[in-house]
């Protein structure tokens, strides 16, 4: 679709029911729909599981052992940089009863900002590690930048992986959504380029007309797009906004404040997933049976265990880097 966003607006940036602040998820999510399954990738805060779970999902959020935010919802902890993890994963995916799956992959090494000198940062603020020319990394990054290289590498072993299972899931009529901020370097890799057509398309918004404090600006890739077409809006510029930039307070990157998601865009978001997953058909007389899953790491490597009895699996805990260090 375009990338015009319209001037008017379906919602009112407030609309809809507020969410107070929740303490860290401590217990399993209760089985709400047997024909009804979601995953919320690299889920951070996993508020958008929550509200999945709230919805009628039975959902779950992916993330690593290391995440900076604190779940709401449940979460299966799972290195997507290893083989093991995306193994694993591999196995979740392939549940018959899959409706939807969201992807928020870390934009930290693909962020436009890093364009920006800051004043009284040192060097400038964080240096660039991509371009347009080359959204994999800027060649020089692996000699001048060795430890910044690393989180290039990783990012694009779960930039690879997210394009190749969004294009499975097309394949398999199964929804998906796709975000990052809207001029993100990430939207240049021609894996990612290449979900597009079809029924895949992109769908633009800022976030404090969803709920948000600032006018952040987002690209969402959908399958199918006619579901979350109805998202696009621009800020009407009817409200202010809170400044971007770094928190003299704390000393933290706006930026790093906006990955978790507002409680509104989740709610409108989990609706038109809802509607998307209602047309995929699903024989719930058929028992679920996962495949076997991949053998676990050998002894004294750290282990986390899903907390999903049904899975009862095995996830790798190492490094899959998030947030505003990623």
């Amino acid at each position: 679709m375009s990338s015009t966003e319209p001037q008017g607006s379906p919602f009112s940036r407030t609309q809809g029911s507020s969410r107070p602040e929740m303490t860290k998820y401590q217990g399993e999510a209760p089985f709400l729909s047997p024909a009804r399954f979601a995953l919320e990738v690299c889920a951070g805060s996993a508020r958008l599981t929550k509200v999945l779970i709230d919805k009628g999902f039975e959902a779950k959020g992916v993330d690593w052992a290391g995440n900076k935010d604190v779940p709401v919802g449940p979460v299966v902890q799972i290195d997507l940089t290893s083989d093991h993890g995306q193994r694993l994963i591999a196995v979740i995916l392939q549940d018959p009863r899959l409706c939807y799956v969201h992807f928020a992959p870390p934009c930290g090494t693909s962020s436009r900002a890093r364009e920006r000198r800051l004043a009284g940062l040192p060097g400038g603020g964080p240096p660039p590690l991509r371009s347009v020319e080359h959204p994999r990394g800027l060649p020089h990054v692996e000699h001048d930048l060795p430890r910044a290289h690393r989180k290039v590498r990783a990012a694009n072993v779960i930039y690879d992986w997210v394009a190749k299972t969004a294009a499975e899931l097309t394949r398999r009529g199964v929804p998906w959504t796709l975000e990052n901020p809207h001029d993100s370097l990430f939207w240049y890799l021609p894996e990612i380029i290449g979900l597009l057509g079809g029924d895949v398309g992109d769908v633009f918004f800022h976030h404090c007309m969803h709920g948000g404090s600032r006018d952040k600006r987002t690209r969402l890739r959908c399958f199918p797009v006619r579901h979350f077409q109805h998202l696009e809006v621009a800020c009407d510029r009817s409200h202010a906004h809170e400044p971007w930039g770094v928190d003299r307070r704390t000393g933290a990157f706006a930026t790093s404040q906006e990955r978790v998601y507002p409680w509104l865009l989740c709610e409108r978001l989990a609706a038109a997933a809802w509607t998307a997953a209602s047309e995929v058909v699903i024989n719930v007389d058929e028992p679920t049976v996962l495949p076997t899953p991949p053998t676990p790491h050998p002894p004294g490597e750290e282990q986390v265990v899903t907390t999903d009895p049904r899975l009862q699996v095995r996830a790798s805990a190492a490094t899959q880097p998030r947030g505003m260090k990623f």
